[in-house]
């Protein structure tokens, strides 16, 4: 992305009134007893608001579906992508779906300045956006999925299943960019995935290894250890033995089928007879 956006409080007059989303995103078309200012907005798109409002209320007039307002105007303007993305939200709001996909549709490249817009101002929740975005274009999932988690990083356990389930092709790179997003959530994002498909359990074992070495702030980085140093290697060993045991008790807890936690029991050692004892006592 660009840039995520910047917070600062703004309320734009136009017509002598506020420009802003109506309250709970009233469709009804009158306007609210108190309007909510947008909570950021940098000064170019600021300015530009007043005129891309008109557009669209020309447009409307002229019978333009909303999508194809967005289409033109990002096609020819796409470095004024938060301005548009304002007025045709405030234009209508009911329809952010429509928008989000006909934004991303046009312009594939500022699918994650379109996230932002979307979820700085609340359009909806980060869940539907996300979904929104990526059956829109599913070849940005990784993006969208970062930049969503990075906003939210409360909601990234959320985030990865939705993201799964729209898109299950690409849960690897799910997987790995809600990680990156967001080293620290690891263990629970790597079962969120497993939750929303547990076939994914096949290339747990083989893909958490690297991205936990990649930032272990208890043992450093995997390039800054000596290979020749057999102690360190035996605890960056050991730390994912465990923390891959930590993601099959909770998958047992979540209800996985043992046939799909398989891969992972192997990895860390536990033998068929013992993974059907930690079932048998889950379910004690």
């Amino acid at each position: 992305m660009k840039k995520l956006l910047t917070a600062v409080s703004v309320s734009i007059i136009l017509n002598s009134t506020a420009f802003a989303l109506p309250d709970n995103h009233s469709t009804n078309g009158q306007q609210p007893e108190h309007q909510t200012p947008y909570h950021y907005l940098d000064p170019d798109s600021e300015k530009l608001l007043p005129t891309y409002l008109r557009l669209f209320r020309d447009y409307d007039k002229r019978n333009f579906a909303i999508t194809r307002s967005v289409r033109i105007l990002l096609k020819h303007y796409p470095q004024h992508v938060e301005a548009i993305l304002l007025s045709a939200f405030h234009q209508q709001p009911e329809r952010y779906r429509q928008i989000i996909s006909a934004a991303i549709n046009a312009e594939p490249a500022l699918t994650q300045d379109v996230i932002g817009v979307a979820m700085n101002i609340g359009i909806s929740d980060t869940a539907e956006i996300v979904k929104t975005a990526i059956l829109a274009e599913p070849s940005y999932a990784d993006d969208i999925v970062q930049v969503a988690s990075h906003m939210q990083p409360q909601e990234v356990e959320h985030i990865v299943r939705v993201a799964i389930d729209a898109e299950p092709d690409l849960a690897d790179e799910i997987v790995r960019s809600a990680a990156d997003s967001q080293p620290n959530k690891i263990s629970e994002i790597f079962l969120s995935a497993l939750k929303a498909i547990p076939a994914t359990a096949s290339y747990i074992a083989e893909s958490v290894s690297s991205l936990w070495q990649e930032d272990d702030s208890d043992l450093g980085a995997l390039e800054t250890i000596p290979l020749n140093n057999p102690a360190q290697t035996a605890a960056i060993k050991q730390r994912e033995q465990a923390r891959l045991r930590e993601i099959l008790v909770g998958a047992i807890n979540a209800g996985i089928p043992q046939s799909e936690l398989s891969n992972i029991a192997y990895a860390v050692g536990i033998s068929e007879t013992e993974l059907e004892a930690m079932y048998a006592s889950a379910d004690d």
